[in-house]
């Protein structure tokens, strides 16, 4: 009677055992397996905009002053600067989820884009208030 008690006393121990390990242990690792489309992580620089009231290429935009820059980090995060409207500084996080890329903004606001990527151009479609924009960006 005792080695049967002892018996399954060692059963449940195992069972426990095998139960905290196996729900201890995930794959769900970000280092490894990136929310993000890996083509995007570096530097990138607008080159045109434009929308329904009209467009801005490089030389317009280079005679107005006009720039934006975006760094996509390879860690998920990002940093933005642009003159479009003010001077504006932003950092935050980003992903991708099919073609569209989330921003989300360190005050917890998100911006989504449709994006395209093709060699070193990149290519962000969102909605603003009053239009859909277009902008292309190449990588530096």
């Amino acid at each position: 009677m005792q080695n049967i008690k002892t018996l399954k006393t060692g059963i449940i121990l195992i069972v426990s055992l095998t139960l905290v390990m196996l729900t201890g242990c995930s794959k769900d690792d970000d280092s490894v397996n990136p929310t993000w489309d890996t083509a995007l992580v570096g530097t990138w620089e607008m080159d045109n905009i434009g929308g329904e009231t009209g467009s801005y290429d490089s030389e317009d935009l280079e005679n107005m002053g006009v720039y934006w820059i975006i760094n996509l980090k390879g860690d998920g995060t990002f940093e933005s600067e642009d003159n479009l409207e003010e001077e504006t500084e932003e950092t935050g996080n980003w992903e991708t989820s099919g073609n569209k890329l989330i921003a989300t903004f360190s005050d917890g606001s998100k911006t989504t884009f449709n994006y395209q990527i093709s060699n070193d151009v990149l290519t962000l479609n969102w909605e603003d208030e009053e239009e859909t924009l277009t902008a292309v960006f190449y990588k530096e």
